[in-house]
């Protein structure tokens, strides 16, 4: 570890001596980046070594063959800074001799570590890995003030594969099954809210589990009049819109106001509490009303960066009526990081607008915030639908949308009918249902809610019924 960093320290001297000799002029300077990232992981030639036996002498032979490891996509989890293949090398793959290619953002330089120790050698693309346990590559800053350890793993079919299994965690549990329920991954346990009754003018309420097994009520410390919208995390707060107004929390029970709720129907007032990113809250707001748009409700997207206390309009690029909003009775919002852009959030929302509603689909909606720069927040984007796409969203509610093991997966369904788990690769773009997470026979039929926490999808019903999915 000491030699590869005087090593690397010796490059950035030298580099800076070079930039030195060159002068001040302006069309001679370097620019260095600490930003850094493993965004590509491609498998060059592997050897497969099979056996066949001999039908005249009962003789089994060895025999090699190559196949192309490049047709083994690699996923990059930038989150958890793992690397692995979800479709398993075939039977006998040699993943003791695996020659790779690594790309890097900002030209990031890349080291190995030893199996035995913690020492570190330069990354070269024409020398062979032995991948038969996780291997830590380590990419380095061209400045050297940073660097990433990603875990790489390979996995071949005779091996323990990539299996996605279900397990239902807990009965009903709950007293009386909530309505407008939903559950997210709050500070390692999942909270559950949901109103009991149903009725506006009554509390809603909000248990708690650690571990999925078992429902506990907690007593806020104010009323829960029936929140509008998602539940958001941001952070480590809780976000929530009742009735008495938009309320933060930081463990589920303390709750602080941070604006009062006007009249729902008045222009300004906020309608229902969208989603949010790293930084950004996103709400409806109630509009002007425009005698000439009648009866259109007239709301319009809007956001916060200062945790809710201050909104103002989204940009978006609307085809039609700018307050035509993209929402359902229930929809999904997520955000992750966008590699290809220093601290930037992809934001996604799954809702309908009134020609997605027409054609039976729901249409993703899109927003790129980067953080980095001042005024560089973006706008909302309708990925308008290609009639040469068959692999669309219907038109149904959609009970979770979540990021989960490098893909994106919703969860949709309508009132009494099965629901299902639609994938998407393509940041939103195509959904696909025959995918690693089919939901197994007898799974319960929608309402329900779905959130990811750590390694594991959980699926909950109105009723508490838990259901857990993970790798095995």
């Amino acid at each position: 570890m000491k030699r590869i960093f005087r090593t690397l320290c010796g490059l950035l001297l030298a580099s800076v001596a070079l930039t030195s000799c060159l002068g001040d002029d302006d069309d001679n300077q370097t620019t260095t980046y600490s930003d850094v990232a493993i965004t590509q992981f491609t498998l060059g030639t592997i050897n497969r070594y099979t056996t066949t036996t001999s039908a005249t002498t009962g003789r089994d032979t060895l025999v090699k063959t190559t196949f192309a490891g490049s047709g083994y996509k690699m996923t990059i989890d930038q989150l958890g800074h793992q690397i692995y293949n979800r479709k398993a090398l075939p039977v006998g793959s040699d993943v003791r001799h695996v020659v790779c290619t690594v790309s890097t953002r900002n030209s990031g330089v890349v080291a190995l570590q030893s199996m035995t120790s913690d020492s570190l050698s330069w990354f070269n693309a024409s020398d062979s890995i032995d991948f038969s346990v996780p291997r830590t590559f380590r990419v380095y800053s061209i400045d050297g003030t940073t660097h990433r350890d990603y875990v790489v793993a390979l996995t071949a079919s005779s091996d323990q594969g990539l299996d996605f299994e279900w397990r239902q965690e807990a009965t009903a549990t709950l007293t009386s099954p909530l309505s407008d329920h939903q559950v997210v991954s709050f500070g390692g346990q999942l909270l559950l809210f949901g109103s009991p009754t149903g009725y506006y003018d009554e509390p809603d309420a909000i248990y708690r589990s650690t571990d999925g097994t078992a429902w506990e009520r907690l007593e806020p410390n104010i009323p829960m009049k029936h929140y509008r919208g998602r539940v958001v995390v941001m952070g480590e707060r809780l976000y929530v819109l009742t009735t008495e107004g938009l309320y933060c929390s930081a463990d589920g029970e303390t709750w602080q106001q941070i604006v009062a709720t006007a009249d729902p129907n008045q222009a300004g007032a906020l309608k229902m509490l969208i989603g949010g990113g790293t930084r950004e809250l996103f709400a409806l707001r109630q509009e002007p009303t425009d005698p000439a748009s009648e009866p259109m409700t007239p709301w319009c997207l809007v956001s916060s960066t200062d945790g809710g206390r201050t909104w103002a309009a989204e940009a978006a690029d609307y085809d039609t009526d700018p307050c035509q909003t993209p929402t359902l009775t229930r929809f999904g919002c997520v955000a992750f990081d966008y590699m290809p852009t220093d601290s930037t959030d992809y934001v996604l929302l799954l809702g309908c607008d009134l020609a997605a509603l027409e054609a039976g689909v729901i249409t993703p909606w899109r927003k790129i915030s980067c953080y980095a720069q001042e005024g560089r927040s973006g706008q909302w984007v309708s990925m308008t639908l290609d009639d040469a796409n068959r692999y669309v969203l219907p038109a149904t509610e959609v009970y979770g949308l979540e990021q989960y093991d490098g893909t994106l997966v919703a969860l949709c369904g309508k009132q009494g009918q099965a629901v299902a788990i639609y994938e998407s690769a393509d940041q939103g773009i195509t959904w696909k249902t025959q995918n690693d997470y089919s939901l197994p026979d007898g799974f319960a039929s929608g309402p329900l809610s779905m959130t990811t926490s750590g390694d594991a999808l959980w699926i909950v019903s109105p009723t508490g019924q838990t259901w857990k999915g993970t790798l095995r």
